[in-house]
């Protein structure tokens, strides 16, 4: 592969022609999209299951202060 010399900068430095596709501006909203969508479906998991938890909590909680309030009015008489 042979470099042809006004590709080479003064300070002998291979100068790059870059070009931007047509398609670059497409191919990045594509991929942008499909990590806000995957984010999304992470955000929407992680929800769910914080909101299962909370219930699982409340019930458990309240079972707790059933107990209690039964073991405090047996206790009682």
């Amino acid at each position: 592969m042979s470099v042809e010399q006004d590709q080479i900068s003064a300070d002998g430095h291979l100068q790059e022609e870059t070009t931007v596709s047509e398609t670059a501006p497409a191919e990045l909203t594509a991929v942008v999209d499909a990590l806000l969508e995957n984010l999304s479906s992470k955000f929407t998991s992680v929800s769910t299951e914080l909101f299962n938890k909370m219930d699982d909590m409340s019930r458990r909680l309240n079972a707790l202060e059933e107990a209690l309030q039964l073991a405090d009015t047996n206790s009682s008489k």
